[in-house]
């Protein structure tokens, strides 16, 4: 009944640009909180979105939900209209259950298209499991023990798993050819996976990571990892997560009912091949970031003039505040959020430069923000106690640590301010923190030319895709 009331009705969408001058511009206004001016400053009426003088003017948002409305014909939109996109409305709902969901998905799901034949999810893994739930801990015991973060990097890395003792199946261990993904994240997390390969250590396929296993014959392990990481997998995958406040999952009954082409093995082939060659690239260049960044550690290292310090002792780790989106007023002051930045307010609450580190989804990772702004209550920002350091410096400190090893919790992790605040450094003198920051920016500015290339790469791999399927 629903799919028949949508059938054939169209809905208009307008995007805010994320550029705040541009978004000026676009509303026609803008909020400020200056002494004596606060409020909405008109400088425009209506922006781009309503001609108060031409109700039919095509290049403002109101012509198209006004002829939407009335139902006229809005397949064409004007050039200077350029915010305004068309979809089908029967395309922005999910009609795949049972129960119906009277929801709108502004983004159209787009389809996987292959040439070849295409087969669920479930029918190609023999297995999708979550993990096992074991004790872990940092101190080395019998067996590693896999975790959210170990494929945060979309690789196995063993660095970042804990350790356990207890015992477990055989077929609890990780084997060849698994690949790993994270169900139960943030968005920006949602789909990660990695492929576990050429690792002789024994791993425990540890909880809220999701398993995939196949013993196909006609299909190579490899292949189907890296169409794992073809974005408009990610997209389709993403689609199915439900929301909560401060992360997202996915069912394995909606993962399994995913369709992925399988091309002949002579084209899989290919696709690998062609893929470890821009791997081998890719290598290279995290090869020198790594070089890059070991040279940042060393700045890091005792000198006859640095002392121990407590981080306890040099800052304080402040909550963010609670601003759910909808009140979010779109003004000029970033929204910081435990990934960076998640939207924009018309007020701000801590002044920059500001650091900003994760407190619950993606905790322990470290934004360095150059404009006053908003953290929620995801976060934490930190307030400088001590005379004896800069700020900046105080950044790379920060980072140097490594907080996302200090996280805890298997399902939403956790970053808890008491262990930061028990952790150790090398404070050199002032002058000698700021040198150290000059040569750093020096390095980062070089590191952030390699993951320019890096970039590149990874478009590089979705063309690969792209061209043989």
């Amino acid at each position: 009944m629903y799919f028949i009331l949508a059938y054939n009705k169209k809905v208009v969408i307008s995007n805010i640009p994320q550029d705040i001058k541009e978004e000026k511009e676009f509303l026609g206004y803008k909020f400020s909180g200056r002494k004596r001016q606060e409020g909405i400053n008109i400088f425009e009426l209506g922006g781009k979105l309503y001609n108060p003088k031409d109700l039919y003017d095509k290049t403002k948002v109101n012509y198209y939900i006004l002829k939407n409305f009335l139902g006229g014909d809005i397949s064409e939109i004007n050039g200077e209209a350029t915010s305004i996109k068309i979809l089908d409305l029967s395309d922005c709902m999910d009609f795949r259950y049972s129960t119906f969901e009277k929801t709108i998905n502004l983004n159209k799901e787009e389809e996987i298209k292959s040439i070849y034949k295409k087969e669920k999810l479930g029918g190609i893994f023999y297995e999708i499991k979550n993990g096992v739930d074991v004790k872990q801990g940092d101190k080395i015991g019998k067996y590693r023990v896999s975790r959210i973060e170990t494929i945060s990097d979309k690789k196995i890395d063993l660095n970042k798993t804990k350790w356990t003792n207890d015992e477990v199946k055989e077929d609890d261990f990780l084997k060849e050819g698994d690949i790993l993904m994270s169900h139960i994240n943030s968005m920006a997390h949602i789909g990660k996976s990695a492929f576990f390969s050429n690792i002789n250590e024994k791993v425990v396929h540890g909880i809220n990571i999701l398993r995939f296993r196949s013993n196909r014959g006609d299909i190579y392990k490899k292949y189907l990892y890296l169409f794992f990481q073809y974005p408009l997998f990610i997209r389709l995958l993403r689609s199915y997560a439900q929301k909560a406040v401060h992360q997202a999952s996915i069912r394995i009954s909606d993962i399994e009912k995913i369709e992925i082409p399988i091309p002949p093995k002579e084209i899989q082939e290919k696709i690998i091949k062609d893929i470890e060659v821009l791997e081998g690239k890719e290598g290279g260049l995290y090869n020198q970031i790594q070089t890059l960044g070991n040279e940042i550690k060393r700045y890091f290292i005792s000198s006859s003039k640095s002392k121990d310090m407590r981080i306890g002792d040099i800052l304080t780790l402040e909550y963010g505040s609670p601003l759910p989106e909808r009140d979010r007023m779109g003004g000029e002051y970033p929204v910081m959020g435990s990934n960076g930045i998640v939207g924009y307010h018309n007020k701000f609450i801590v002044k920059c430069p500001t650091i900003i580190i994760g407190r619950k989804g993606s905790a322990g990772k470290i934004t360095w923000v150059d404009m006053n702004n908003f953290p929620i209550d995801t976060t934490f920002y930190v307030n400088k106690i001590s005379t004896e350091v800069d700020y900046k410096f105080l950044y790379y400190i920060l980072c140097d640590i490594d907080l996302e090893k200090l996280v805890l919790g298997a399902g939403v992790p956790g970053l808890n301010r008491n262990d930061v605040y028990n952790q150790t450094c090398k404070l050199p003198p002032l002058e000698e923190q700021q040198k150290i920051i000059t040569q750093i920016e020096k390095i980062e500015s070089q590191i952030s030319k390699l993951n320019q290339e890096l970039e590149g790469i990874k478009n590089q791999k979705k063309e690969v895709l792209t061209k043989y399927l």
